[in-house]
């Protein structure tokens, strides 16, 4: 029987391999059960064999050990980490009113500008938040408030902001929507979404 109408040989895409160019495996599996009826013993043998591959031994260095598990304790090994959020919420009690974005744009990046190594400039900096889920949406969301209070709300690390309550988060993002204390940004995307 030819290999493209065997019902028991996985098919595959050789341009697609060669495409991705990854590392690939391959192993020939037989089975004598029917496909519909498949044999316990037959499928374990493969899971056996996939769990062996996926879980192979990494040996990791010390030094690394030590820093997964500090990223994972939010230590560092600077007492003063110089990262932008660590900065913000603890920042001097001149800057206490302002927001994230607002810190951002009009203390950080003047005190930790970056130059360009061709024509030794300032470069200028975007923040973008990553990782907080805060695209614009309509109705308003968990998330999309949650990201938006962070950014455009002023937090510290002595007055986090309370956000466990999700009705409230969103009722408070809208109040800021809707008294136009956010960026006019924020408000167009909004009215956007």
């Amino acid at each position: 029987m030819k290999r493209t109408k065997s019902r028991k040989a996985v098919q595959h895409s050789n341009t697609l391999l060669q495409g991705w160019r990854g590392n690939c495996d391959i192993q020939l599996l037989i089975y004598r059960s029917h496909p519909n009826k498949p044999d316990i013993s037959e499928i374990e043998n493969v899971c056996k064999y996939v769990v062996a591959y996926a879980s192979k031994k990494n040996h990791t260095s010390k030094k690394e050990k030590e820093a997964v598990q500090n990223i994972i304790e939010r230590k560092s090994s600077d007492p003063k980490p110089k990262d932008l959020v660590y900065t913000y919420a603890n920042r001097s009690e001149e800057h206490s009113a302002l927001s994230l974005d607002q810190f951002f744009y009009q203390v950080w990046c003047c005190e930790n500008f970056m130059t360009d190594e061709d024509s030794n400039r300032p470069m200028k900096r975007i923040l973008i938040p990553r990782g907080l889920n805060c695209r614009p949406r309509h109705p308003i969301d968990f998330d999309y408030a949650r990201g938006m209070l962070l950014l455009h709300k002023p937090w510290s690390a002595k007055q986090p902001l309370n956000m466990r309550n999700k009705a409230k988060t969103i009722d408070t993002f809208k109040q800021m929507l809707h008294n136009r204390t956010v960026p006019t940004n924020v408000w167009t995307e909004y009215m956007r979404a």
